[in-house]
Parts: structure tokens; sequence; C-alpha cells
């Protein structure tokens, strides 16, 4: 039996060769996207003094070796075990991952980076140990010592999805519709990347995204020799981590046991939803971490609207029609009239007031949103279903349904991928139709399984909830409140969804939030419950890893 002095400083070693590890990769992106090796070290200085000192601090720390410690670092290693696996994969496809660029091959510059690193580390030490900390960085710490599973869990889903982006965002083909219907090319540019097509007007609907969104790619790209591609490509992976962080805090804060909350945080993060568009150029990973940061705020008793409208600006700013998602969310955990309209109205002013900046800074690409004839332009997008014959309108429901409760968390063993003449790519859905015939991707053996486990872990957590609504004490409590509050968004989700977007699955970042959300809080926090997560989670794991395999074959033989 190991000590506690040594598992300390086993747990100490492991950190620090994860960490070398990690930022060994890092600065080899740097010294591949820099031609001077010179301005390489200078990176690793920059980069490793104050990453050193974390280090350090975090080395110096006792760990408190409990029974939820144990369980928690379980979970992380599992999520890094399928984060190596996501690595693997994605190295196993050289015409769409570029390996090279996460490695130094010239012995100079590899013999730089050492010497480099070891100068950081002597530095970072000699640092700690004779400088004392200053007061201004007690709250970041403090910040970093409560939230530390939360921030290594979306560290470790950052670093997935960036691996992703590189794959599923090419600028040398035409990516229009190709993958859900999704426009990578477009927002590709909308970013400021040179992709292949045109840019054309953003659309009235997302009427804030060049202001909230461009600088969030330019400042990244500082950090890469001013490459707006892989600086695009950090800031999705950025804010597909941010979402996981999110909902890791949500039910960090709503009080579930810290396992529950990172097993829940695990399957959020590694469904099929957030698999894809935490690494999609799109809007729709941004509107995600959006509406969780609203959610995170209004949980917060002593939340104000000073807080509650820029996190409703950031949501409407990038699609309009999640504000109905905010407006729920307040009419039902606040229960205020008069505070929902003070809401709507400062919020729909400041949107009014940034969209005019918004336009003076970008005048040929931006729309109004508050113009009726450019938000009726939408109606191209909308689906007649009254007019539809019965067996496609009972197929538009029965996909929509499929995506909402089923493939948005649990990926189909099978998908369709249909010739797109006059582009590289086919189009890839997971529904297919033809006079008379509405298909739709199918589970085998092992996916029926786990879809089985997925909606057996929702039903119980609607039983739950329902039996919850049995006292009328509980009709107030903060978790009936808010499942009522999820339950509205996905009911909202799935009408609205019925009648608009060519693929539902593009919309799914929409509600898969509210989805697990739903379940995380209606969960019995027991070990049996906690093992039944675990054991969901790696079967989920295995599940999307196929698909996701499976997916990437289908655009390599297109590269």
């Amino acid at each position: 039996m190991l000590s506690n002095e040594r598992l300390q400083t086993l747990l100490r070693i492991s950190f620090a060769a994860a960490g070398l590890a990690l930022f060994y990769f890092w600065q080899s992106l740097l010294f591949n996207i820099y031609a001077s090796a010179f301005i390489g070290v200078l990176w690793t200085y920059a980069w490793g003094i104050p990453l050193s000192l974390l280090f350090i601090y975090w080395l110096k720390r006792d760990v408190s070796f409990s029974k939820e410690f144990w369980q928690s670092l379980g979970i992380i290693f599992i999520n890094s075990v399928f984060g190596v696996a996501i690595i693997s994969l994605a190295s196993g496809y050289s015409a769409l991952f570029y390996r090279n660029m996460f490695g130094v091959h010239h012995w100079y510059p590899f013999v730089l980076f050492w010497l480099a690193n070891l100068t950081v580390l002597f530095i970072a030490f000699r640092v700690y140990q004779r400088v004392s900390l200053p007061k201004w960085l007690a709250a970041p710490r403090r910040f970093i010592d409560e939230h530390l599973w939360g921030l290594s869990l979306a560290g470790i889903f950052f670093i997935i999805y960036f691996v992703l982006a590189i794959i599923f965002n090419r600028t040398e083909f035409y990516m229009i519709d190709s993958l859900f219907e999704g426009d990578h090319s477009y927002w590709l540019r909308f970013f400021g990347v040179d992709a292949v097509g045109g840019q054309p007007k953003i659309r009235a609907v997302h009427p804030l995204v060049y202001i909230f969104l461009r600088p969030l790619s330019w400042f990244a790209s500082l950090f890469v020799n001013g490459n707006a591609y892989y600086g695009t490509l950090l800031v999705i992976a950025a804010m597909g981590a941010l979402a996981v962080f999110l909902f890791w805090l949500f039910l960090h804060e709503h009080g579930l046991p810290q396992p529950a909350s990172l097993l829940m945080a695990s399957i959020f993060g590694a469904s099929t939803t957030h698999l894809l568009f935490g690494a999609f150029a799109e809007s729709y990973i941004f509107s995600a971490a959006a509406i969780l940061l609203f959610f995170v705020l209004i949980q917060r008793k002593n939340t104000t609207l000073k807080s509650l409208v820029p996190a409703g600006l950031l949501v409407f700013g990038i699609t309009i029609s999640n504000i109905v998602q905010t407006v729920t969310a307040l009419f039902f955990v606040r229960k205020n009239i008069k505070l929902l309209i003070r809401y709507l109205a400062i919020l729909l002013v400041l949107a009014v007031l940034l969209t005019f900046v918004n336009n003076a800074l970008y005048p040929y690409e931006s729309g109004y949103f508050f113009i009726p004839d450019q938000l009726l332009g939408e109606q191209k997008y909308t689906q007649s279903v009254l007019d539809f014959p019965e067996w496609k309108l009972h197929g538009r429901v029965y996909a929509t349904v499929r995506n909402l409760a089923f493939y948005s968390v649990v990926a189909p063993s099978s998908f369709f991928a249909l010739p797109d003449p006059g582009k590289p790519l086919p189009r890839i859905s997971f529904f297919a139709f033809e006079p008379g015939t509405f298909s739709h991707s199918a589970y085998d053996g092992f996916g029926n399984l786990v879809l089985l486990m997925w909606l057996l872990l929702v039903g119980f957590a609607g039983i739950r909830f329902l039996w919850q609504l049995r006292k009328r004490q509980n009709w107030q409590q903060p978790g009936t409140l808010f499942s009522l509050a999820l339950l509205a968004n996905i009911a909202f989700n799935l009408f609205f969804h019925i009648i608009y977007g060519e693929d539902p699955f593009l919309y799914s970042a929409d509600w898969t939030y509210a989805l697990l959300l739903f379940v995380g809080i209606n969960i019995i926090s027991r070990w049996w419950s906690k093992a039944y997560l675990l054991v969901f989670l790696i079967f989920m794991m295995v599940n999307n890893f196929i698909f996701l395999d499976k997916l990437i074959a289908v655009l390599a033989q297109a590269f």
C-alpha cells in the first residue's frame, strides 16, 4: 500500500509529465508556424514562464485522497484515454490531419526547445521560491482551486475539438451543405479565413456575429503568427471547451457531487452534437456556450440584469431565435413578468444600437434584423409541413424527434452520404427521402445497446421529475423550476425545427445542453447511478468513436 507521501509524489510526477507533453505539442505547433527557431524560443519563454509557475504551484499543493477525489480522477483519466484515441484516429488520416505540425522534426529546434524549457522551469522555480504571490492573483488562484476538475475536463475536450476541427474545416474545398447542411466555407470566411468560395452577406438572423466573433479569431491569430485559419480553429475548440466547463459549472453549483457533475459534463462533451459542432466552423457552438452562460448566471440568486442582459445579448446576437430560450429560463426561474419585460426592452435597444455599430464596421457583410424584408428571407429555410403529403410530414416529424432524442447524444451506426454534383464531398445526413419514402439512420447491435441505456437514463430522469411534482412543496424548488425551463426549451426546439431548417441535426447544439441538463438535475446521486453513468459514458464514447471513424473515412475518400 502506497503511503500518502508517495501518492503525492506520484501524482506530481504524472501531472508534470502530462503538462510537459501538452506544452511540447503546443510549442511544436508554434515552431512549425513560425519560420524562425529564434521566434519559437521567444514564444517558449512567453508561454512557458506563466504556465510553469502554475504547474509548480499545483505540484506543491497537497491533495486530499478522498473517495470523491479518486472517482473524479478516474473520470478525468477516462476522458484522457478518449482524447488519446481521438488523436490516434486523426493521425491515421494523413490527408486530413497534419500530424507533422505537432512535432519538431530537426535537431536544432528540438535542442533549442528543450534548452529553453529547462531554462524556463529553472526561472519559474526560482521566482516561485523567492517572490510572494501578488494580492491580485489571489482571486484567480481561488477560482482555479475551486474549479480545477471542471477546468481539467474542459482542457481535455479543447484538445479533442481542436484535433477534429483540423479535419472538418478545409480551406481548399468548397464545403457548403456537405456536413448536415452546414456552411463551413462561408463561416471560415466570416471568421476572416481565406477559404474557397465567395463570402455572402451574413443573414439577419445572425445580427452581431461579426462584432462578437471576428475579434476572437483575430486575437487568437496573434499567437500563431497571424494565421487566421489556426486562430479560428483555436477559437472554435476553446468555445466547445467553454461549453463543457459551463455545463459542469451549472451542475456543480446546482449541488451535484463532483463525480456526478463530471460524468454528466463528460457525456455532454463526448455527445455526437458536441464532438461535431465543437469542431465545425459554424455558429452553433457559440450559441450553446452563450445559452449555458445565461443558465449559470440565472442560477445565482444575486445575479441582476446587469449580468443577464449582456449574456442574453450574446445569445440574441449570434442567433436571434435563441432569445426564446433565455426568456423561458427567466420566466420559469425568476417568475417576474416585470423583470422579463425590462430584460427584453433593454436587450432589444442594445441589440439595435450594436447592429448599427456592427454594420458600420462591416457595411457590406451584415444585415439588419429589425427590417422585415431581411428577416423574411428566412422563409426559404422553412418547411411547409401543412402542404406535405402524409408520408413526408410523418417522416419530417419523426426525423426531428430522432435527431433530438437519439442522434444528438448517441451517434447512429450508419448515415447517408449521397453524391452532391459539382462538389468534392457527398451530402452527409441522418435522413434521406425520395417520393413516397423517408429513410432514417439506424443503430446496429452495439449501437442499440447504447441507445437503450440512454433512453433508460432519460426515462428515469423523467419519472423522477414527475414523482417530485406529487409534493406541492417541490413545485418551487430550483430543480423543478429549471427542469420546467429546460423542458420548455426542448419543446420549443422540437416544434420550431419541424418547420424550420433543412437538416434538424444542424441545430442540435441548441437543445442538447437542455436535454442533458434535465437528466443531470433529475438524476439521483447514489453509487449505482454513478456506476450506470460511468458505464454509459464509456459505451457512448466507444459508439461515437466508431461513428467518427466512419465519418472521417468518407471525408478522406474525397481528399
